[in-house]
């Protein structure tokens, strides 16, 4: 279908330095804190696959959806609660 894209993606994530903290979205708030504990861990935060379908249904309406599965890594594991996390979203663009 020429109106359909399918795509799929692999990340993987690493503190760039283990003296700092892991941080959520927004850049402020740490999934971790920052302790003896976290400064000796691994940088290995964890790694992700994604699968995102796009619709372009007519010249001004797209639209996508997506699902994706993280794996945590050895950084959480020794810092605290970790486990694998799956997400999806279904979104739509309208253009004038």
């Amino acid at each position: 279908m020429k109106n359909v894209t399918a795509q799929v993606d692999y990340n993987a994530f690493w503190l760039a330095d283990t003296n700092d903290v892991w941080y959520r979205a927004n850049g402020l708030t740490a999934v971790r804190p920052l302790n003896a504990t976290s400064r000796r861990a691994s940088d290995y935060c964890g790694s992700e696959v994604d699968f995102v379908v796009t619709w372009n249904v007519c010249k001004n309406l797209q639209v996508q959806g997506g699902y994706s599965h993280f794996w945590s890594g050895s950084y959480l594991k020794t810092t605290g609660f970790a486990s694998d996390a799956d997400f999806g979203y279904v979104q739509a663009t309208i253009t004038f």
